[in-house]
């Protein structure tokens, strides 16, 4: 009788660790990320500097300091727009508005230089989107919440994908479930893309495409279309559509 209980909690602990292992698998990235360089106006590196990055849609503060060569890390940030801000002593304190983290992409701000003054003091800009991603190869483009609803797609946003660079339509040669719009990505089949919802899993593992066909506009915060990646993605060799919903 004992060996039969200790088989069957062998058997349960097996069990729920292949559940754990499969859960894993099936994230996705729904997180991005900010980094940059505190300096002071000499151009010498601030370690320290108190870093904070408040979330405008909930008013959640995510903070770090900047490490000994000057570096700020600031990683699993949900999407949205930011309030930056850089605090040290016997510097002004520095405040970036509008900084934007798009999911799956890091954002980057750049040289923040500090100037010498009282803490109470505080320098303000505004930010402006970078022209080039120097933080990553992937190539991806995001639709917000605006572009989504004020597009003439109707409730297809899958269509979405034919806006970004290298995508096409498929025609007759999709073979496989559609949300309104069957394309292929940089030469590869059109049942080579994956489809997310949440970073989670929406593929129909029987025909490919994907396994529901979400098209509620009040509903979505952003869509990002992914056709250049690394191996967090993985499973196919196509275009990675990833739907987020509002909190």
């Amino acid at each position: 009788m004992e060996r039969l209980f200790a088989k069957l909690a062998i058997a349960g602990t097996l069990l729920a660790l292949l559940l754990t292992a499969d859960f894993a698998a099936g994230q996705g990235i729904v997180t991005g990320s900010l980094s940059g360089t505190v300096e002071d106006p000499g151009g010498a590196v601030v370690s320290g500097a108190k870093v904070s990055a408040k979330h405008v849609a909930t008013n959640r503060v995510y903070t770090t300091e900047s490490s000994s060569s000057g570096l700020i890390t600031m990683t699993n940030l949900p999407s949205g727009e930011y309030t930056v801000r850089v605090e040290a002593p016997s510097f002004r304190s520095y405040e970036s508005q509008g900084v934007t983290v798009n999911v799956g992409a890091g954002t980057s701000l750049g040289v923040v230089r500090l100037e010498v003054g009282s803490a109470s003091e505080t320098v303000t800009v505004e930010s402006a989107a970078p022209l080039i991603e120097a933080t990553t190869n992937q190539i991806s483009q995001s639709f917000t919440t605006e572009q989504t609803a004020s597009l003439p797609i109707g409730n297809n946003f899958d269509s979405l994908t034919l806006f970004v660079p290298g995508v096409a339509a498929a025609g007759d040669a999709g073979f496989s479930n559609t949300n309104g719009s069957g394309f292929v990505a940089n030469g590869q089949r059109a049942r080579s893309n994956n489809f997310q919802i949440d970073g989670q899993n929406n593929n129909d593992n029987s025909i490919a495409g994907p396994s529901i066909f979400f098209g509620n506009q009040d509903a979505i915060s952003e869509v990002q279309v992914v056709t250049n990646y690394s191996a967090e993605y993985g499973r196919n060799t196509g275009s990675v559509v990833n739907y987020f919903t509002k909190s």
